[in-house]
């Protein structure tokens, strides 16, 4: 038995939208169909992404999307990486999640949960 996800033991204080300035916008929102970006954590990573060393991003939630949304994402990037979603799942099993540029969002305290 597991216990409540991090997202059930406590609301975040912080939310993730897409970044309108990057210029990946438009292709995560035929994505995502929103601008709401489900991200582990408000802090970023750094990690190696192909030939790119260094490369500051965040870890997007992919089992906090909603299944419509997930098997849009998994499907997205299988076509761009040419393997079966299966394999694509997998994958971000993995590695604990799917790494977004941080220039693709913007993070910021969710003013919400102080009002």
């Amino acid at each position: 038995m597991t216990g409540p996800s991090i997202s059930e033991r406590r609301p975040e204080t912080w939310q993730a939208v897409l970044n309108p300035s990057s210029p990946n916008f438009e292709g995560w929102l035929e994505v995502f169909l929103s601008n709401r970006v489900p991200l582990q954590s408000s802090k970023s990573e750094r990690m190696d992404l192909g030939d790119e060393k260094d490369v500051e991003v965040y870890l997007l939630n992919v089992d906090a999307m909603p299944l419509p949304r997930r098997a849009r994402f998994l499907a997205h990037i299988a076509e761009q990486v040419e393997v079966p979603i299966y394999r694509v799942e997998a994958e971000i099993q993995k590695h604990g999640g799917f790494p977004i540029l941080a220039t693709d969002v913007i993070v910021s305290p969710d003013v919400r949960k102080y009002a």
